[in-house]
């Protein structure tokens, strides 16, 4: 994906149509939701006082359970870009920094390619990918996961996160498709579609594999050992791959992603990479509906129907 906005301090300048329209649709779904938009304590406001813009609107925030952290890190999403502040003890409590930094991680909403979400009963753990293309991942602590938040914070923090990229995503395939018009080239419209990847379920991904001899595609950070089992198929047929690094790919290198089938925990974020990899290299892939949750959570039903029936 191709950057085609400038950027002052972490705010994207030349893209701020996409993002602020993304907003708006994004703030409507909270409203829709009766979510409200999160308000600044004194703590709170203390840590970001010094990132903050003028005129900067907070929409949520998303920050480690006491149980998790004396000092929690804390994600928050503004009407202009995702902010990360990972808080010294001191830099909390006191708001003077006196043995280590508050560190941020700042993230325009363009180079966010997806993020995915590991629920649990009371707290969950929300991951960050970013898009190779920029270095704004490297600022991110622990590859980009933040872990012990309340479990549905987690979920609306994602849905809004989700909503904002998707936006901006399906906004630029219309910009790159009108182009493509333009230019009187012929090309593969499939290619260049807004619309939605295909998505497969297993009996369907494993039909499409065996015909195709491609291969499942993890972007998960369990071993592919795991991730076979739970697909029923042999270690050699599933290939991982980390999402941060697909710009940086050749087109030799992305050929192995053409026809595979894309698989992520929930779907979402494989859906995300199979819409940059159509964008980016003119290929399309599918996507394994519901991801490797649903096989889990089906896998548990079947169980207790089993049990129910003994």
């Amino acid at each position: 994906m191709q950057a085609r906005g400038r950027f002052e301090n972490g705010v994207e300048i030349g893209g701020e149509g996409r993002t602020h329209l993304g907003v708006l649709k994004a703030k409507e779904s909270l409203r829709k939701n009766n979510i409200p938009l999160h308000v600044h304590g004194f703590r709170c406001m203390n840590l970001l006082r010094h990132v903050l813009y003028r005129g900067e609107e907070t929409l949520l925030e998303a920050k480690q359970h006491a149980f998790q952290s004396i000092s929690p890190v804390r994600i928050v999403a503004t009407d202009k870009r995702l902010i990360i502040v990972y808080p010294s003890f001191w830099g909390l409590w006191t708001g003077y920094d006196l043995i280590s930094p508050t560190t941020y991680a700042i993230l325009p909403y363009k180079y966010i390619i997806g993020v995915s979400m590991s629920r649990g009963k009371m707290l969950s753990s929300i991951k960050i990918h970013t898009s190779g293309s920029v270095d704004a991942g490297s600022q991110i602590n622990d590859n980009g996961e933040v872990h012990g938040i309340k479990t549905q914070t987690a979920i609306n923090m994602t849905r809004l996160l989700e909503e904002i990229i998707e936006y901006i995503e399906d906004t630029e395939a219309n910009e790159a498709t009108s182009k493509i018009h333009n230019s009187g080239k012929d090309v593969n419209l499939m290619h260049t579609s807004s619309s939605d990847p295909v998505a497969v379920d297993l009996i369907g991904a494993r039909a499409i594999l065996a015909s195709t001899q491609k291969k499942f595609v993890w972007v998960g950070i369990e071993p592919i050992s795991y991730v076979s089992r739970l697909l029923g198929t042999q270690t050699e047929r599933v290939l991982l791959v980390n999402p941060t690094r697909i710009n940086e790919y050749s087109r030799e290198e992305a050929a192995e992603l053409d026809g595979a089938v894309i698989v992520s925990y929930d779907g979402t974020l494989s859906k995300h990479m199979a819409i940059f990899i159509r964008y980016k290299f003119g290929m399309q892939s599918y996507v394994l509906d519901g991801g490797i949750d649903k096989i889990i959570e089906d896998s548990r039903a079947a169980r207790d129907i089993y049990s129910n029936y003994r």
